[in-house]
């Protein structure tokens, strides 16, 4: 079941109100989106769904095979990284305050995987998702809330009141709303806080570090078709030069996860490795449809796709960085 936060409902907290008090009370303005309302979120192109609001729209579609990748790519990763959380969220996350529920925000939450396996393990722990569709389970678990919304806008929780705030999978918002939306989260999270952030960092590349070039022309057409629309996607380099500029933050903490692409790894990693180029055939059919809205023919972007393919099934050594950043919150911001 998906909500949405009915605006004239929302308000700001007082300084003298009860903190609990304030935090549930913000499921009087939740909304229950009905089922028969989900196609109003939805438009067809090309026989893809794609989100129909928002500026600019979210560019890949949302329909069931990129929902199937998004699942498929969070168990892969939950593999990889022992885990959906890392070390310093499961200590906060495993403590038991007397006084008040914890509380996380999930960004961008997708299909919702994440929080629904992250309910089932902290049973005493409150999770909210926010996304723009209603693509998660219409059946979550008690203490899930999945809300219809812009996460690179002002949300309705209390300055200083989350305990957890993550964000993973966000590349594709333009540099502005990436942002706003960090901004919101240290707006949000208390002194004490945990902001996690994941993201794909750079271009599949070989074991001398070379991208090769099937897969250097197909990202140069998609980027360029997102700058077509407007979308400009270069915040992940930078993920922790913004989380220092923002301020009140500390133990900023970075790490990159080499991700194998194909059969050439050794072991366990070689089933990850055959999976994760079974989930970029799937990535790529959605990225296809972005480049022919900007006005590639159908043969310049088959030789695209050909190209690309060929290059993640034939050059052994591919591989790809996942990024993981993590920082505290020292002081609430205003």
């Amino acid at each position: 079941m998906a909500v949405e936060v009915d605006p004239n409902e929302r308000r700001e907290a007082t300084p003298d109100e009860d903190e609990d008090d304030r935090l549930s009370d913000t499921s009087s303005s939740l909304i229950e989106t009905r089922s028969e309302e989900y196609p109003l979120y939805f438009i067809e192109r090309d026989n893809r769904l794609f989100p129909s609001h928002g500026y600019p729209r979210y560019p890949f579609p949302v329909d069931t095979y990129e929902q199937e990748r998004m699942n498929d790519q969070h168990d892969l990763l939950r593999v990889h990284l022992g885990g959906n959380i890392v070390a310093p969220v499961r200590q906060l996350l495993s403590q038991r305050p007397s006084q008040r529920q914890l509380i996380v925000l999930d960004l961008c939450t997708g299909t919702g995987k994440w929080p629904v396996e992250m309910a089932q393990e902290f049973p005493h722990v409150k999770f909210n998702a926010l996304d723009i569709v209603p693509i998660c389970t219409q059946y979550p678990p008690k203490n899930v809330n999945f809300v219809l919304w812009d996460a690179s806008t002002r949300t309705w929780f209390p300055n200083a009141s989350l305990d957890f705030v993550h964000a993973r999978h966000c590349e594709l918002l333009p540099a502005d709303k990436y942002i706003a939306m960090l901004t919101e989260a240290s707006r949000v999270l208390r002194p004490g806080g945990l902001i996690f952030l994941g993201e794909w960092f750079h271009l599949p590349v070989d074991a001398a570090g070379v991208s090769p070039p099937g897969v250097v022309a197909f990202y140069q057409a998609l980027n360029s078709s997102l700058y077509f629309d407007y979308w400009i996607p270069t915040i992940p380099p930078f993920l922790v030069q913004i989380i220092s500029q923002l301020g009140g933050f500390d133990d900023i903490q970075t790490r990159d996860y080499c991700i194998p692409i194909g059969d050439w790894a050794p072991n366990a990693a070689r089933d990850l490795g055959v999976e994760f180029r079974n989930t970029l055939k799937t990535w790529v059919e959605s990225a296809t449809v972005v480049i022919a809205k900007a006005g590639h023919d159908e043969a310049a972007i088959n030789k695209l796709v050909y190209d690309f393919l060929s290059d993640i099934f034939n050059i052994p050594g591919l591989h790809i960085a996942y990024r993981t950043v993590t920082a505290r919150r020292t002081t609430p911001r205003t």
